[in-house]
């Protein structure tokens, strides 16, 4: 079967155009799908994690953009802060009422 070249050139015109839009979808779908992964490993974190406050790797850089942030602030004048804590006197058990029969048992 021979094909004459105008058809060639409108036909792999088509296919050009054909293969760019299937590509293009292929990246937002590539891209949905990193996005939605790494939803689902914040949530695995969140619901299977560490339930302490200590960091994770992943929580590490999050610090960085605060620091650079705050260097291209004035620098601010460093003052101690001093924090007194109230000790209350932890009262404890009630006592028991003196109402209550006393029994003492001996085991041996």
């Amino acid at each position: 079967m021979k094909l004459k070249p105008e058809t060639i050139q409108t036909e792999g015109s088509k296919l050009q155009s054909i293969i760019e839009n299937l590509k293009s979808a292929a990246l937002e779908k590539d891209e949905l799908i990193a996005q939605l992964r790494h939803q689902l490993s914040v949530l695995r974190v969140a619901r299977f994690g560490r339930k302490t406050e200590k960091y994770s790797e992943g929580q590490l850089g999050l610090f960085d953009e605060a620091e650079l942030d705050v260097s291209d602030k004035e620098p601010e004048s460093e003052e101690e802060t001093v924090v007194v804590k109230n000790k209350a006197k932890n009262p404890g058990r009630k006592p028991l009422p003196k109402s209550y029969p006393l029994l003492k048992t001996l085991l041996n």
